[in-house]
């Protein structure tokens, strides 16, 4: 779908998360940095942040929420931004092992059926996605790291 212009963009996001990212080795940040530069720019509607937890079943069909991360950019990075979600999503602390087990199963059934169905809806060379999916998990653990030194000076003030 065509992007409002309005929207923020996918590239300059990425971007300031690598840049802000105290953690990611200036080396590691620009090899990102040249991924980023070499794919094409576009101007879709990307999410952001798209798993199942953002779909709603209503009685009209699935319904997509939480569009506050949305950008203006490549469909195929939003697409590896997921692809980094299902891979790398944690399990809540204390679940059984049992639940663990079956979560890993359903989790990779639900992103086997969205990446195929993606793939049948709009055709992609399987070596691009990677190449974007290498790029969001840099973006992802620098997101990581800077969620992480945010909650560790947020304990610090935090009186006992």
């Amino acid at each position: 779908m065509p992007a409002p212009a309005d929207l923020p963009s996918q590239r300059q996001k990425i971007e300031a998360c690598l840049d802000r990212a105290a953690d990611l080795p200036p080396s590691q940040k620009e090899i990102a940095c040249r991924r980023l530069a070499r794919f094409p720019p576009e101007d879709c509607v990307c999410h952001g942040d798209f798993h199942p937890g953002n779909i709603l079943l209503t009685a009209r069909g699935p319904m997509i929420i939480d569009w506050s991360a949305a950008t203006r950019g490549y469909a195929l990075a939003d697409v590896a931004r997921t692809c980094v979600l299902f891979e790398s999503a944690p399990v809540p602390p204390g679940t059984s092992l049992r639940i663990r087990i079956l979560i890993k199963l359903t989790r990779r059934l639900v992103y086997a059926a969205y990446l195929k169905q993606y793939l049948e809806l709009r055709p992609a060379a399987l070596d691009e996605l990677e190449s974007w999916r290498v790029l969001q998990r840099m973006v992802a653990s620098a997101w990581i790291a800077q969620r992480q030194a945010a909650m560790a000076r947020v304990a610090v003030k935090t009186p006992p």
